[in-house]
């Protein structure tokens, strides 16, 4: 999975200013207009379960689709609409890994669980922050990272375990 992490994506919804104390609080000396941002798919992130990876591409496209909204100043609720999506998608899409898990008995079912519950309850503080604070820069930057920080993570890694012992099951 490649990030690219260059702040204009976030300058044009928050302003250079704010961009600028990105850039030195991140110690990274690009120019703003020479900056973009995004996340790909790539075959490093295949599960090779054909509905598990689909919703892992759909992750990747809304969060892509965030990040392209906010750069274009299309909807200043761009956030408040990933959250909802991000709440509905991790329902459906735990659902899908767990039920896998199950009629497989994946031994690691109880630790893949377990992170699952911890990023349902991060999902749930990104909305109590966008509810109490609205779509500031410190609630965009959280809710990009902590998506960012799942798709290295649990995909890249936990996912790509389980994967492994439910293909050898099928």
């Amino acid at each position: 999975m490649n990030l690219v992490f260059m702040p204009s994506y976030v300058a044009g919804f928050f302003g250079k200013q704010t961009v600028s104390f990105m850039l030195k609080y991140s110690r990274e000396m690009y120019r703003a207009e020479d900056c973009t941002m995004g996340f790909e798919w790539d075959e490093d992130l295949s599960t090779g379960i054909a509905d598990i990876d689909s919703q892992h591409r759909e992750l990747i496209t809304r969060l892509n689709l965030l990040l392209e909204t906010s750069k274009i100043q299309k909807d200043q609720d761009t956030v408040g609409k990933y959250l909802d999506f991000l709440s509905e998608y991790v329902d459906l899409h735990f659902a899908t890994e767990e039920r896998e898990m199950t009629n497989c008995n994946y031994p690691g079912y109880a630790e893949h669980v377990a992170e699952h519950r911890l990023f349902k309850t991060q999902v749930g503080k990104l909305y109590e922050s966008y509810a109490k604070h609205g779509a500031n820069i410190q609630v965009f930057v959280m809710t990009i990272r902590a998506s960012g920080d799942w798709l290295v993570n649990h995909i890249h890694k936990t996912d790509k375990i389980m994967a492994a012992f439910l293909k050898k099951q099928h």
